[in-house]
């Protein structure tokens, strides 16, 4: 009997493996070794233009020390970019939390809601920051123009004051609809029991919230924070679009493309190394946030 189960365990191993081995495959070849590529060249001065017509020349840690010396726009960029994450995370997070505790409730018409509030989800992300270019880009825009009508001035969104700002609105809003579907998930699954009984112990709204929903939810807040931190890291067509390489604007995935296809002193193996430090960045980050949050969480089998 023993062996019996031994041998139908290999065979189960057998099937399992071979099953994600099309996955596998996948991830090597277009993961770990562009990965691995991408880390060699990193300590190499190799240019995208000659990549392949003259030998990589090994710089051992140049890149990196260039990086944090004498590369102020890349510093920079990371400056914008812990700021966008900052706004967008949070903000984003905090309205989709709320809309999904409005759409949970019994009102009329949620479904309308909930199809409305996903529905910029669906809409390409060049498409969409087009169409909010078109929108607030001059100063006889849609949104200037009622403005206008309204006795107010224009605003030029796109300024250097204002253009992070406004970059950070507009993914906020594209991203309410995903966050907020997984947050109305999260509150349909606390057991309706706890809140009868929180009421029966006169416990009002704002007690119920922060002593039962809020712990609950946990799990779902801390999945929807730490992909919201990985994608804003990597924040790049939205920015690239609405306003170009501007310095104030300029985030770290932007500098890796650019000086990646550079034709000047920069290079694919500089680039590599900014890729690097970028990817370094979002590890720490979620490591941490895994860290701090990690007791705090809920699990449904504790």
């Amino acid at each position: 009997m023993k062996k019996r189960r031994t041998r139908q365990a290999a065979i189960e191993a057998r099937q399992f493996y071979l099953y994600i081995s099309p996955w596998i495959i996948v991830f090597l070849l277009f993961t770990i070794v562009p990965m691995a590529f991408s880390f060699v060249m990193s300590f190499t001065s190799a240019k995208i233009a000659t990549l392949t017509t003259r030998p990589m020349q090994f710089v051992a840690f140049e890149n990196y020390k260039r990086i944090f010396t004498s590369d102020t726009r890349f510093l920079r960029s990371i400056g914008n970019t812990l700021l966008y994450s900052f706004g967008r995370v949070f903000f984003g997070t905090l309205f989709a939390l709320l809309l999904a505790l409005l759409l949970n409730a019994k009102i009329k018409g949620r479904k309308i809601f909930r199809t409305l509030i996903y529905s910029p989800a669906v809409i390409p992300i060049v498409g969409s920051t087009l169409l909010w270019k078109l929108m607030i880009f001059q100063d006889h825009s849609i949104i200037n123009f009622f403005l206008t009508k309204l006795g107010l001035s224009g605003v030029n969104f796109l300024s250097p004051q204002l253009a992070l700002l406004t970059v950070t609105a507009i993914n906020i809003w594209a991203g309410l609809g995903p966050t907020m579907l997984i947050l109305l998930a999260g509150l349909q699954d606390v057991p309706q029991d706890l809140l009868d009984a929180a009421d029966l112990d006169g416990a009002n709204a704002f007690v119920k919230f922060f002593r039962i929903i809020l712990p609950m939810l946990s799990q779902s807040l801390f999945f929807v924070v730490t992909t919201g931190l990985i994608g804003a890291f990597q924040v790049y067509a939205e920015v690239k679009l609405l306003v170009g390489d501007n310095r104030e604007t300029v985030t770290m995935t932007m500098q890796v493309v650019a000086n990646a296809f550079a034709l000047d002193e920069y290079s694919i193996g500089y680039a590599s190394a900014q890729g690097w430090i970028v990817f370094a960045i979002t590890l720490i980050f979620t490591a941490v946030f895994f860290g701090v949050t990690g007791r705090r969480r809920y699990r449904a089998d504790e």
